[in-house]
């Protein structure tokens, strides 16, 4: 009796590292272009500055999504999304008092330190409340 062995493996796709300011394409994607800009700003935040706690980046990031999120108050959404439209200015007005409210915590507190609780808290709740944003979008 002879057995024939047949290797059946299949070698997998190389799949390039992506980089700490990258998210994945599903998250990049938007319906926006102000989704896309305020993206731009936390992406930088979450990934870059935050993680090594680059305070003066983080203050100008922040700055930055401020702007960004004051410019989508004013936002029509396309005809797709007018029925989100209630939800979508609740989730936005959630995410401008989680900015503000970084914001303070950041200009105000003395010694602020990377391992901060409160600040790593308010960091979570901002990228969360990004996310959900975003996903009314989709």
């Amino acid at each position: 009796m002879f057995v024939t062995i047949v290797n059946l493996s299949v070698a997998a796709p190389k799949v390039e590292k992506q980089s700490k300011t990258e998210c994945a394409d599903d998250e990049k994607e938007s319906k926006s272009k102000e989704l896309d800009n305020f993206h731009k700003y936390i992406a930088k935040f979450y990934h870059k500055d935050y993680p090594n706690f680059k305070l003066n980046e983080m203050k100008k990031d922040i700055t930055g999504m401020e702007k960004v999120a004051k410019s989508m108050e004013k936002m029509k959404l396309p005809k797709k999304y007018q029925s989100k439209d209630i939800q979508f200015k609740s989730t936005l007005k959630d995410l401008t008092t989680s900015i503000a409210d970084l914001k303070t915590y950041v200009n105000t507190t003395k010694n602020l330190k990377k391992d901060d609780a409160t600040l790593k808290a308010k960091v979570e709740k901002l990228h969360s409340t990004f996310h959900t944003l975003s996903e009314i979008l989709n």
